[in-house]
């Protein structure tokens, strides 16, 4: 299976004041990170993460605490070296994987799946083409790729529905034309 999580912050004891996260302590909140994150991810499933790990020394020392195969992004805060972008096509959906929506290119047409915007954004707007995958807006643990598509999939449809033109007609009243009945001119125009 895949998943979609970003920033966790594990260690950075501000994070639960700036986003108001439901912890007391750094200690709670990487405690229940990494217990959220192993619940639903098994050994062999991937997990893309989209940035902003950890803070303080040897960040990269979370990673042998969670399961999967872990997937980097190099969000705002990452000090190692990872690629700033991921693009995953599925289904006739394409998806490009960032940190920061801000930096998306602007020839970029498909959904954007990002971090950094916390729970100052929604999860899903479909209006922008957007999936927020900040761990404060999906209950602190990663996301099934698969829910994200069927969503993504549904908008879309969505979509398709209400921007398809509008059949009008107007309802006319036949016309007798020279004079003839309908039986006559059904027989006109064999």
């Amino acid at each position: 299976m895949n998943w979609l999580v970003s920033d966790t912050h594990f260690n950075h004891a501000n994070i639960i004041r700036y986003c108001d996260r439901p912890f007391s302590s750094v200690d709670e909140m990487n405690q229940a990170l990494v217990d959220n994150w192993n619940r639903v991810v098994e050994e062999n499933d991937t997990v893309f993460f989209l940035g902003d790990l950890a803070s303080g020394y040897r960040p990269l020392d979370w990673l042998k605490m969670l399961n999967g195969h872990i997937v980097l992004i190099k969000g705002s805060h990452d000090r190692f070296v990872a690629p700033k972008t991921l693009t995953l096509h599925s289904g006739g959906i394409d998806m490009l994987l960032i940190h920061n929506p801000a930096d998306v290119p602007e020839s970029w047409k498909g959904w954007v799946v990002h971090g950094h915007k916390h729970n100052t954004v929604p999860f899903f707007d479909p209006a922008r083409k957007r999936v927020n995958v900040s761990v404060e807006v999906i209950d602190y643990t990663p996301t099934r790729v698969s829910r994200v598509m069927a969503m993504i999939r549904e908008a879309d449809v969505r979509s398709q529905v209400l921007t398809q033109p509008r059949l009008t007609y107007t309802r006319t009243r036949p016309t007798r034309r020279r004079g003839l009945s309908l039986p006559q001119l059904r027989g006109v125009a064999r």
